[in-house]
C-alpha cells in the first residue's frame, strides 16, 4: 500500500513539474497557453504571439472565480478590461491604450454600487473624477490635469472625515 501511495504521489508531482515546464516552454513561442497554481487550479489562460500576450486573456483566483478579463496586443493591455472580486461581482472597468489607462474607468464596491469614476489619458488622471459612498452619494468631484489634482469639491462636508490639525 505504501509503495502504491508513493508511486501515485511521484506521478502527481512529475505531472505538475512537466505541466509547469510545458507552460513555460509554450510561453516562449506562439499559441494558446494556460498556467496553474501549485495546487493545480487554473491561474491564467490566453494566447501568445512571438512570446508576448496577444488576444483574449483571463486570470483566475485560486477558488476558480474570474479575476480579470482583458485583451492584449503585442504584450500590452489594449481595449476594455474587467476586474472582478472573488465573489464574482464586478470590481472595475478600465480601458487601456498601449498598456495604460485611457478614458473613463469605473470602480465598484462589492455590493455593486459605483465607488469612483476616473478619467485617464495615457495612464494619468486627466479631467473630472468622482468618488462615491457605497450608498451612491457623491463625496468628491475632483479635476485633474496630466496626473495632478487641480481642484477638489467636497459634496457633503458634514459627512467628510476631518483633517488633522497636528503638524
Amino acid at each position: 500500500m505504501k509503495k502504491k501511495t508513493i508511486l501515485l504521489l511521484g506521478i502527481i508531482i512529475a505531472g505538475l513539474i512537466i505541466g509547469f515546464f510545458v507552460v513555460r516552454a509554450t510561453a516562449k513561442g506562439s499559441g494558446a497557453f494556460k498556467s496553474y497554481y501549485p495546487a493545480g487550479q487554473l491561474r491564467e489562460s490566453g494566447s501568445l504571439k512571438d512570446g508576448k500576450l496577444s488576444g483574449a486573456f483571463k486570470s483566475f483566483y485560486p477558488s476558480g472565480h474570474l479575476k480579470l478579463r482583458a485583451t492584449y496586443r503585442n504584450g500590452k493591455k489594449e481595449g476594455p478590461a474587467r476586474f472582478y472580486f472573488e465573489s464574482g461581482k464586478l470590481q472595475a472597468k478600465v480601458t487601456y491604450k498601449n498598456d495604460q489607462s485611457d478614458g473613463v474607468s469605473k470602480f465598484y464596491f462589492e455590493n455593486g454600487a459605483l465607488q469612483a469614476e476616473m478619467t485617464y489619458k495615457a495612464g494619468k488622471l486627466n479631467g473630472v473624477s468622482k468618488t462615491y459612498r457605497a450608498s451612491g452619494e457623491v463625496i468628491y468631484i475632483d479635476t485633474y490635469e496630466n496626473g495632478e489634482m487641480k481642484n477638489r469639491k467636497p459634496q457633503n462636508a458634514t459627512a467628510l472625515p476631518q483633517a488633522s490639525s497636528a503638524k
